[in-house]
């Protein structure tokens, strides 16, 4: 099983989820190409320490929505450690059936939509709306997904080009973003978007 040291900080029990996540992102990755990664340290190092790291970013009151969410990145490590509105966006069906077997042997209570995320209506009269993101689209469009589901916050993964998708995302939207740089991947970036209103 996954030796999972650099999470001293958690639970007994949020280290053993996280071994049985890797577990099975490594068995189901061989017939369903979830991740490029051929070793537990590598899934470790690249995925779940990249998604672990957004967690100050968030409230836990919050509903959290991953958007593109693909094998379940970042979302059910956020499940994991203890977000438990988390509703996870994925338009592949295997994929989909991926995330249900995993809520169900490692027992977490996250949400599953199979379909466009843009066609999704959210309810917020109980909850804010956190949108979190790793590889689903620029920051562009990110930002109208915010605006047409209502979320307050954003917090979104992104690469080198950061900066050019932000000047871009300035010629049609108003915000606020913190950036906060990326502990696992160098020239990377953590960026966390409030206030966003359209120009258009």
């Amino acid at each position: 099983m996954f030796h999972v040291k650099h999470f001293d900080m958690y639970s007994e029990s949020q280290r053993e989820a996280i071994s049985q996540y890797v577990h099975m992102l490594l068995k189901w990755g061989r017939r369903m190409n979830l991740v490029h990664c051929a070793n537990p340290e590598e899934i470790y190092t690249r995925h779940i320490l990249d998604c672990a790291q957004i967690a100050e970013l968030l409230h836990k009151d919050d509903l959290i929505i991953d958007v593109g969410t693909g094998a379940g990145l970042p979302g059910i490590i956020l499940s994991i450690l203890g977000f438990n509105n988390v509703l996870l966006c994925e338009k592949n069906l295997k994929k989909c059936i991926f995330l249900t077997e995993v809520r169900s042997i490692i027992g977490l209570s996250f949400e599953i939509c199979n379909g466009d995320v843009w066609q999704q209506n959210v309810s917020r009269e109980t909850f804010c709306v956190t949108l979190v993101s790793r590889a689903f689209d620029k920051m562009e469009k990110l930002l109208a997904l915010m605006v047409k589901i209502g979320a307050t916050t954003g917090v979104f993964h992104k690469g080198i080009s950061y900066q050019r998708e932000l000047e871009a995302a300035k010629e049609q939207f108003l915000f606020d973003c913190e950036i906060k740089n990326s502990t696992t991947r160098d020239g990377c970036v953590i960026i966390k978007v409030m206030n966003v209103k359209s120009l258009r």
